[in-house]
């Protein structure tokens, strides 16, 4: 079998205002989950820095099926390769509260060499690791994630700090999201349940630069734009569909309630 698993207790700070959990938790203990993967086979972060390698993350989508555990229970995570190619590799994943699947999905990572930007080779990389050749999703995505542009109900201007950053120096995919989400109407945050989330990384972001996020409303959809304002180059395309029916385009969430 080529699953990886590890149990994590949830903690405070996985919690939000309204004492749920927040929708990133997931996303973080996964992350998690395969640093701890790694670290087994060496290949760690750390490691391929030190071979002038980082590992870059192209797009997540994740589908949240049951309430997620609660302060102080346990959530494991389970993962494995579903394919390695030359230069990609599809690492699927399901959350796990007792014996039920609270979230699944899947993910597209590569490596990057460090000094030519460019994309190598990651056989060798993942030599030892096995490929379980089971998919969350019937049909993998292909393609970048469109976003409907025509109905934006909120925006947010802020600067990078240090605690968006990583150990690569660059803000840490978790910290897209979570900007995503904070240009949210606090009502919708507290009234609806997203449902399943779709996130395309375009480019790496750094500290000290200016960010513009934007919200568009597709019927039950919420779309993220997240840029670069000094040259309004796209870094990240997030699409949140809730499950809430009632959430008509342009009527429930206006502007001005921003």
């Amino acid at each position: 079998m080529g699953k990886f698993t590890r149990t994590y207790t949830m903690r405070l700070f996985d919690f939000g205002g309204d004492y749920a959990p927040k929708y990133t938790s997931v996303l973080t203990y996964f992350q998690e989950c395969f640093a701890e993967l790694c670290k087994k086979h060496r290949m760690t972060g750390v490691d391929l820095r030190e071979k002038g390698l980082m590992w870059i993350i192209s797009n997540i989508n994740i589908e949240y099926l049951d309430t997620l555990p609660r302060w102080n229970e346990d959530l494991r995570i389970e993962i494995w390769f579903s394919e390695i190619k030359k230069l990609r590799a599809f690492l699927e994943f399901r959350a796990y509260k007792g014996s039920a699947v609270v979230a699944h999905g899947d993910s597209c990572f590569f490596v990057l060499d460090m000094k030519s930007r460019k994309p190598v080779s990651i056989n060798e990389i993942l030599k030892d690791c096995e490929v379980e050749p089971e998919t969350i999703f019937e049909n993998r995505k292909k393609g970048r994630l469109q976003i409907n542009q025509t109905n934006k109900i909120g925006e947010l201007f802020f600067k990078t700090n240090f605690n968006d950053l990583d150990y690569n120096g660059h803000v840490n995919n978790i910290s897209y999201v979570q900007w995503g989400f904070a240009t949210m109407p606090v009502e919708f945050l507290k009234t609806y349940k997203i449902k399943k989330c779709e996130i395309d990384f375009h480019q790496e972001c750094f500290i000290d630069e200016d960010i513009q996020t934007q919200l568009y409303q597709d019927g039950n959809n919420f779309e993220f734009l997240v840029s670069r304002k000094s040259d309004n180059s796209l870094i990240c395309k997030i699409n949140a569909a809730t499950n809430n029916t009632e959430v008509k385009n342009g009527q429930r969430f206006k502007k001005d309630k921003i």
